[in-house]
């Protein structure tokens, strides 16, 4: 057994007295994928906020690969605390892909870090710590001291206090100004109730020739009627980004409950730090082309211009999360000012709790169709009322046009059968 042992281990002894060192496969060859940079939604949270982690990672092969990257957060005495999230991506040959990962820190004021560790796909196996190990620090509530840097006997065994190194241009070469462009911008949705929450996406790339360092977004929206009022949604910091880079945003939004009502647009602005260039300041700020309206009550349907048959079911449906009563008004003005050219859905002092109606036979078509005859039109008009009990308030919805088919079709009469106002009075039979 002993013999056996020592001539297995013979070939290693003898490879490492003749300096060849250990065999290949004792060694772990680097991982195809590296991570390139790490990024914090917020510098700063309020307790119970979550924090935003981008994590950009380059495959550095000519082949397909998987990693696992998990974020944590540790705390100032280097614990690891909070919740932690992690995925499994896949990056294509020499492409670059960024995650987003959501991290919660304790429920208490501190200066905290985020970091990442890198696994193999399935989670099953840890990866080689980086060099240097990518983690950004943020604090909860109001800014705590951050721990001392470290002695020059402990920063030998710790971690380097850093971060990632900066990129730096070789001596010798000029680079063209960075230059920021917003593209692929959307918000919706396009009609947003009072209460609700809209969502903002676009993408910010540097077409210029050097690295955009410390660029500010800020991100605003304004009414149409009033557009040099502008309220601010969310201010981000982006620390970098490389020649030809873009970073994919998100940005959820609402409005208040005194917000004036109408037609809103967002207004994206990117700024880079006071000691650098922008190649073309101009296309920093972009507009949104949509236009977001604002209610208090959204009509769902009919669609504007929608035609009812005489004959068929005539339904209202709307939405609303201020009013808790409402009422359907039908008319044959838009501007609903004369009260004896529209009528209520409930009549009288009746309300529906209910977000939608179908109204009664004598109500649609029977009175619209009398004031469509009576004022000699095609089109019909719908708002909703709603009323708040608890605030006694009322408020309007937008306006909308339908139009009801009057045309009947009357069967041709049996010629075999007298009409039966022309049969003759039956005799008497006294």
């Amino acid at each position: 057994m002993r013999a056996g042992r020592l001539a297995h281990a013979l070939p290693l002894l003898v490879g490492l007295l003749l300096g060849g060192g250990w065999p290949p496969f004792v060694c772990e060859a680097a991982h195809p994928l590296v991570i390139t940079m790490m990024v914090l939604g917020e510098p700063e949270l309020e307790q119970g906020d979550e924090q935003i982690v981008q994590v950009t990672v380059r495959n550095t092969t000519s082949k397909p690969a998987a990693i696992g990257l998990r974020v944590l957060i540790r705390d100032e005495n280097g614990r690891t605390v909070g919740s932690r999230a992690q995925k499994s991506i896949t990056i294509a040959p020499y492409d670059e892909q960024r995650a987003y990962f959501s991290v919660k820190p304790p429920r208490r004021t501190g200066a905290y870090e985020a970091y990442v560790e890198r696994f193999s796909a399935d989670f099953k196996r840890r990866l080689p710590v980086e060099e240097p190990p990518f983690y950004a620090a943020f604090d909860v509530g109001r800014p705590a001291p951050r721990r001392p840097p470290p002695s020059k006997t402990q920063a030998a065994a710790k971690e380097p206090d850093t971060g990632p190194p900066d990129f730096r241009p070789p001596a010798g070469l000029d680079f063209e100004a960075a230059d920021l462009v917003w593209e692929n911008f959307n918000v919706s949705p396009s009609n947003l109730l009072v209460g609700d929450t809209g969502l903002i996406r676009a993408e910010l790339r540097n077409i210029g020739g050097d690295i955009a360092r410390e660029i500010a977004v800020h991100i605003a929206y304004f009414n149409t009627r009033i557009p040099n009022r502008r309220s601010p949604i969310t201010d981000a910091r982006i620390a970098a980004l490389a020649p030809g880079e873009k970073l994919e945003m998100e940005f959820e939004f609402g409005f208040p409950d005194d917000a004036l009502l109408g037609d809103y647009k967002v207004i994206l602005d990117a700024f880079l730090g006071s000691d650098a260039q922008d190649a073309d300041r101009t296309n920093n700020q972009l507009i949104s082309e949509q236009v977001v309206k604002l209610s208090t009550i959204r009509l769902v349907f009919p669609d504007a211009g929608y035609k009812f048959e005489e004959a068929g079911l005539f339904l209202f449906r709307w939405e609303s999360k201020k009013y808790q009563e409402f009422k359907v008004q039908i008319g044959v003005e838009s501007n609903f000012d004369d009260a004896e050219l529209f009528f209520d859905i409930p009549q009288g002092s009746k309300w529906t709790k209910d977000q939608e109606i179908v109204p009664l036979p004598g109500e649609l078509p029977g009175m619209a169709r009398g004031l469509m005859l009576r004022e000699e039109t095609g089109t019909v008009y719908w708002r909703v009322l709603g009323r708040s009990s608890e605030e006694e308030r009322t408020g309007y919805s937008s306006v909308q046009s339908f139009t009801i088919d009057l045309e009947q079709t009357e069967p041709p009469p049996d010629e075999t059968e007298a009409p039966q106002e022309l049969l003759p009075e039956p005799a008497d039979r006294t």
